[in-house]
């Protein structure tokens, strides 16, 4: 007996989306010109994201991030670590290549085959951007591009932005 279950799904247009509803196991074939990628929760619903394959140079993993979220909220998919956000989305394979190159936000969609399965992947409390000083951790040290008498200047990559940062450290007396 084949059983079917709802999928909700958005199709996005001209970055905008509109709501469909497909039944998982039907006759869902792919639409010429169109890409879907699924993003499947811990509990195993689905949201289907679908983009024209015209614009998914001009998507990024960023963008597919923020879709997700979006979706999930307003499908009302429980999220396991409800104090975690969702930083970025990874491969339901572990396919480690393709794992790094969804961290990176800036990179486009395009690499994605269509139909593939994605997860959310759950950022630390620890990196969580609060009240709390700002340390080393925070930051993927490139290199040291500077070094005096008190201090160090160091290059780096602030760890889920990506965004390149010089800043300088000293050590604590006492």
């Amino acid at each position: 007996m084949l059983l079917h279950s709802k999928i909700v799904a958005f199709r996005v247009n001209s970055y905008k989306s509109q709501k469909i509803t497909y039944l998982e196991g039907g006759a869902n074939k792919p639409v010429d010109g169109e890409k879907t990628i699924f993003i499947q929760a811990d509990n195993k619903q689905r949201v289907q994201i679908t983009f024209e394959i015209s614009d998914e140079d001009n998507l990024t993993c960023g963008w597919l991030v923020s879709e997700t979220i979006r979706q999930f909220a307003n499908n009302n998919i429980q999220e396991p670590y409800p104090n975690r956000p969702i930083v970025a989305l990874q491969t339901l394979d572990n396919i480690i290549t393709l794992d790094y190159w969804l961290s990176e936000s800036e990179r486009s969609v395009s690499v994605l085959k269509d139909r593939m399965v994605l997860k959310p992947y759950y950022g630390d409390n620890d990196y969580l951007i609060t009240t709390q000083k700002i340390n080393l951790q925070f930051f993927h040290i490139l290199k040291v591009i500077g070094t005096g008498g008190f201090s160090k200047v160091y290059l780096g990559k602030k760890i889920f932005f990506q965004k390149i940062f010089s800043f300088p450290s000293s050590k604590k007396k006492g």
